[in-house]
């Protein structure tokens, strides 16, 4: 086969980059057209053509193997025969997006050999032009013209894109990890300018913090990047010696038969500062919120005490009035010694050892205890019970806490009547993240995530038909002394208590809810093993 090399100067060997590459902006002289003919005439009138547009053309033969990067393919399939046409998906397959015309030999249509179907064959292989031989160098001309003026546009768009990116972007050897070619982003963000960048490995520049990229960027793996978590934090070292928070996200390029690794590095210090000053803002206004609460519950006993002691110091009293007025300041200091205790449970330690626990067991255990307010408030309750659920590690006598302060509210949400259904469930870590994300109302700790390494979690859902809670209220909901409804004594400390419980179990306590259609909270406890 006669072949004709591109020039030295080629990016095809100068540049180990596939987007600069592509996207080279300095005209269509620095890209190559192969040429893949045994056909003399076939190859003079491809490279005369070629020439006239002021490209280069060399052999396309090594398609199937290493990976010259041409912006066009001329393939001359002869009489389509079956070995030509599989040579045609052999290439398709290792270069999918190189656009190729086919140049088949006339007579080879009409030959009983090469049925119409090996067109059809050839059109179904993704070809951007079929040209038949002799191909006249006018027709062969437009085409070429045709493709390279799509293809100058598209790498024009690569290469803007690849300048004006506002992310950094790395290209990486997949296995010593050193910097291929970086975007001016990547120039800004790090301090230094391109020439040093290729002579830095990755990991000397960034230090991983998490993520499931770690094998891939710091060993000699040449894996694949997670697609369900597509991006890691890492320390990056300026060159000024400045630190900087970066998320890093990684995917692997097809490079002719290899792969190439592309790692777009985005600066989060600013927005990772703003979050904690965002959290740090909302903790001091719940601090304030709890402390005006507080107060406000303290202060009542207080000012009864005060009054009782007063009239007993400062009044000549009889022994009925006396006694009296102890037993009700007796009464103001237990309501200040329940409030205080109630406030300490929220945070206290699990005072026993968690043991495998049947939720099932505890849900049998506490319906029974509020058979009485379910009779007055006509309430029916309905089971959708996991016949199989898991046993989960816990301490009975706190979770039978939980389970029942969430029916009780139920109950509480439904004066007039309705249906409080208990649902149990199982659900892995990905279904679980997909439960709250498609809550359209709900609330949960904003900082609270489970645990990865969990795999299945035992879900117990209570849900009332009741009124529901309004959206601007569900984000209180878990706040010490809010409540949507007026108690007695220790009033909105249920379910903070109920929170904190299922926070010590390494769970989840959340709520959805409807105004109008009722509330629906739910429990993630992690499997026992």
């Amino acid at each position: 086969m006669n072949t004709h090399h591109p020039p030295e100067h080629s990016p095809i060997h100068t540049s180990p980059s596939l987007l600069l590459t592509m996207a080279r902006p300095s005209g269509l002289t620095v890209q190559c057209i192969g040429i893949v003919s045994d056909d003399p005439g076939c190859l003079e009138v491809c490279q005369s053509v070629v020439e006239e547009y002021g490209l280069c053309s060399c052999s396309g033969e090594s398609l199937t193997g290493s990976a010259p990067l041409y912006m066009l393919l001329l393939l001359d399939l002869h009489n389509l025969s079956p070995d030509h046409i599989r040579h045609l998906y052999d290439i398709r397959e290792h270069h999918p997006n190189l656009p190729i015309v086919a140049l088949v030999a006339c007579s080879a249509v009409g030959e009983r050999s090469a049925p119409l179907e090996r067109l059809s064959e050839v059109v179904a292989a993704g070809v951007q032009g079929l040209l038949f031989k002799p191909v006249l160098a006018e027709t062969l001309a437009a085409t070429v013209g045709s493709i390279v003026a799509q293809q100058q546009t598209r790498y024009h768009q690569l290469w803007a894109a690849w300048q004006y990116l506002n992310d950094a972007v790395f290209l990486l050897d997949p296995h010593t990890k050193k910097i291929l070619e970086a975007n001016p982003a990547a120039e800004a963000l790090t301090g230094y300018n391109r020439t040093a960048l290729l002579s830095k490995a990755f990991h000397s520049l960034f230090d991983m913090l998490d993520g499931p990229n770690r094998e891939l960027l710091y060993n000699s793996s040449n894996g694949t990047p997670r697609p369900d978590e597509p991006t890691s934090e890492a320390r990056l070292q300026r060159a000024d010696n400045e630190h900087l928070l970066v998320s890093l996200g990684v995917s692997r390029v097809p490079y002719g038969n290899k792969h190439l690794l592309v790692v777009i590095a985005r600066d989060i210090s600013l927005h990772v500062w703003r979050t904690k000053q965002a959290i740090q803002v909302e903790k001091l206004a719940a601090v304030g919120r709890l402390i005006s609460c507080v107060a406000h519950e303290v202060n009542n006993p207080l000012q009864a005490l005060h009054n009782s002691l007063h009239l007993l110091l400062n009044r000549p009293l009889d022994a009925d009035k006396q006694r009296r007025y102890l037993v009700m300041a007796q009464a103001e200091v237990d309501r200040l010694i329940g409030l205080v205790q109630r406030l300490l449970d929220i945070h206290r330690p699990i005072p026993e050892a968690m043991r495998p626990t049947h939720l099932h067991r505890i849900l049998k255990g506490v319906v029974p205890l509020i058979e009485q307010q379910l009779r007055d408030n006509n309430v029916y309750v309905m089971y959708d019970m996991h016949p199989g659920l898991p046993m989960t590690m816990g301490v009975p006598s706190l979770l039978k806490q939980v389970y029942l302060n969430l029916l009780l509210n139920a109950v509480e949400a439904m004066p007039n009547g309705g249906i409080l259904t208990i649902r149990t469930y199982t659900v892995d870590a990905q279904s679980q993240q997909q439960l709250l994300s498609n809550a359209t109302h709900s609330a949960h700790h904003p900082g609270y995530t489970l645990a990865s390494d969990r795999t299945t979690w035992a879900v117990v859902e209570v849900r009332d038909t009741g009124s529901g809670i309004p959206a601007e209220e569900l984000s209180k909901i878990f706040e010490p002394f809010y409540s949507t409804r007026n108690s007695s004594d220790g009033r909105g400390l249920g379910l903070a208590i109920c929170y904190g419980i299922v926070e010590k179990h390494n769970g989840l306590l959340t709520v959805e809810s409807t105004v109008g259609h009722g509330t629906n909270f739910r429990t993630f406890l992690p499997v026992a093993k």
